[in-house]
């Protein structure tokens, strides 16, 4: 734990000195985006972080326990700033200031849609896919892409739908033919609706070495637990998905 903490806080570290930098023009402008998207790409652990309280009592945590939440949320705290300001440069009038905002955006959404603010990732790469700038366009209908691909819960392809439905109720604005052609993505088969996942696979091959019955009861319980309400969400929500399409 000490290892990996010391390894995280070095890179925060990196963070903040990038923060105190002056930039002297535009490349250090664009530089200064790529290193700092690259740091989050590395620090963004595998779960949502829980904001923490204002008034919580540390007495109540163990002192590496505190060190954690203090960790997560300093991360939580840089990433939220670190997002506004792309979603704010994404609409820059400078068009490489803009794309390098939206190759930002796009390698957040590839490695944190499971993270906090995914739905504001999300909703920046369908709104990006109808730029007028070829480039940011262009990464941005990779991403959705591959967003889609990847989606076995349906939460994400939900989004991106719902997303879609709305800029055609708009009217606002012509759409790029490809925002319509990603949604050949979306994963509604019942193969992905119930798609194992590697704990699933690894408690099959479990069962299949002899078990007491013991062992057999405590089985029982685990896939009563956890494995049947997952399966259930992930039809409900691929049946919605299915129903809005």
């Amino acid at each position: 734990m000490s290892v990996e903490t010391g390894y995280i806080k070095g890179r925060l570290k990196e963070l903040r000195a990038l923060h105190k930098g002056h930039l002297h023009g535009m490349d250090d402008v664009l530089s200064n985006m790529e290193k700092e998207v690259d740091i989050f790409i590395d620090l963004i652990p595998g779960y949502k972080i829980q904001k923490k309280q204002e008034d919580e009592d540390k007495a109540v945590h163990a002192k590496t326990t505190r060190v954690v939440i203090d960790i997560e949320d300093e991360i939580l705290s840089k990433y939220e700033k670190f997002l506004n300001y792309l979603l704010k440069m994404r609409k820059a009038t400078v068009q490489t200031l803009q794309t390098q905002a939206y190759e930002c955006i796009t390698k957040l959404l590839s490695s944190a849609s499971h993270f906090n603010f995914a739905s504001s990732l999300i909703s920046a790469c369908v709104s990006g896919i109808n730029e007028k700038n070829e480039a940011a366009a262009r990464m941005c209908v990779e991403a959705i892409e591959e967003l889609l691909d990847n989606d076995a819960s349906g939460e994400c392809s939900l989004k991106v739908l719902e997303l879609t439905i709305n800029q055609v109720k708009a009217k606002m604005q012509t759409l790029n033919p490809a925002l319509i052609a990603a949604l050949i993505r979306l994963r509604i088969s019942a193969v992905d609706v119930e798609r194992k996942t590697h704990e699933q696979r690894k408690r099959e091959r479990d069962l299949k070495k002899p078990m007491n019955n013991d062992d057999k009861l405590i089985q029982r319980s685990l896939d009563k637990a956890d494995a049947t309400p997952d399966q259930a969400h992930r039809k409900r929500t691929m049946t919605y998905v299915l129903q809005r399409l």
